[in-house]
């Protein structure tokens, strides 16, 4: 698992970019191998937040998200 730092730039939420200056809030974010290199990027910032980042991939739901899931679509069907 790899971890990016999340800061709040002006109201727009977005990664710590791999290089600056970075033209959009869709950057390539640096990534970080251990928490601990991710600590020490995110103590530069005041509104630094360590996330676990997944590479371009879409995390499995858990057990009670997948229910509520099932609760939800029989809600929204239509009959």
């Amino acid at each position: 698992m790899k971890y990016a730092v999340l800061i709040d730039v002006d109201g727009d939420i977005m990664y710590v970019p791999n290089s600056w200056p970075c033209k959009t809030s869709h950057n390539n974010p640096k990534l970080f191998e251990t928490f601990e290199e991710a600590e020490a990027e995110c103590s530069n910032w005041n509104t630094g937040m360590i996330v676990d980042y997944l590479d371009d991939a879409i995390r499995p739901m858990n057990p009670e998200e997948r229910k509520a899931s099932l609760i939800r679509g029989l809600k929204n069907s239509v009959r």
